[in-house]
């Protein structure tokens, strides 16, 4: 990848997890919730790969650890 490719896959990643945390701001709990998340997501004109990573929202832990 290009270093342009890459830094817009990163400010995807960005403004989708900014997205996500003013509509949900919490891990889905469930199947169905996790469904609605991504459809709000995908929506939302973001790429599958970045909804999947979002939704699982493994980064959360990534901020509770730099606190």
């Amino acid at each position: 990848m290009t270093a342009t490719v890459e830094a817009l896959a990163q400010t995807e990643f960005e403004r989708a997890k900014s997205v996500w945390m003013k509509k949900y701001g919490c891990i889905a709990l469930d199947a169905d919730a996790r469904s609605k998340q991504t459809r709000f997501m995908l929506g939302r004109g973001f790429s599958a790969s970045v909804v999947r990573l979002v939704v699982k929202a493994e980064w959360l832990n990534d901020l509770d650890d730099g606190l």
